[in-house]
């Protein structure tokens, strides 16, 4: 046979299978594109779960269940930077007597959580992590909002009482992007909470900004 003419057979059959292959990577495209690119939104998307030790001002040790989802800010600030956009913390029956409270919604990083047993209250004293956030916040001059719920209520915003000031922080703060592990350990949370800012390891009465 002409070597010549095995050449062209070879050649033609590489390259139809070449289009085999590349039919279904075009497709994929095709796919996406008509989605609205769904497909790469979701690569930068974070959606987490865990529970984690809290133990309370007055002394008692509960464990509370969180979730937190948001988007990667980029490489800028490190692997792990990422911007919040809703964050949920659930306290347990068993933990709440009688006053369950509903599940806390919100945009914002909790960071302490309080009851008070003589009225029946829950408190979240929650921040920001981002100028956007304190942007439209109308550029307060405290960085914290406080929530309260009564009698297993709603939770309401409040004025952020002055004996707050000064109380550490019992919630974890600096969420990892890369996830949390299935049960956050009283001990690990005040290893981790050295490395943070002051405003975000207590309730400080003045703090700064580079916004």
């Amino acid at each position: 046979m002409n070597p010549i003419v095995i050449s062209e057979r070879y050649a033609a059959s590489d390259m139809w299978k070449a289009r085999c292959l590349r039919a279904p990577v075009v497709a994929l495209i095709f796919a996406v594109i008509a989605c609205g690119c769904g497909f790469f939104d979701g690569l930068d998307g974070i959606n987490m779960s865990w529970q984690e030790e809290v133990r309370l001002p007055g002394g008692a040790l509960i464990v509370v269940k969180r979730t937190a989802s948001g988007e990667r800010r980029g490489e800028i600030g490190g692997p792990d930077r990422w911007e919040p956009k809703a964050m949920t913390l659930r306290i347990p029956a068993a933990s709440a007597g009688e006053a369950v409270p509903p599940e806390w919604r919100s945009q914002y990083i909790p960071m302490l959580l309080d009851y008070d047993p003589s009225n029946a209250t829950w408190s979240v004293v929650a921040t920001f992590a981002y100028c956007q956030a304190w942007e439209a916040l109308g550029r307060p001059t405290s960085p914290y909002l406080a929530f309260q719920s009564r009698a297993g209520g709603d939770w309401q915003r409040v004025e952020l009482e002055a004996s707050r000031l000064g109380q550490e922080a019992n919630l974890l703060v600096s969420v990892r992007a890369t996830g949390e592990s299935a049960l956050v350990r009283e001990q690990e949370k005040q290893v981790r909470s050295r490395r943070a800012a002051e405003r975000y390891r207590k309730i400080v009465e003045r703090w700064t900004t580079n916004c």
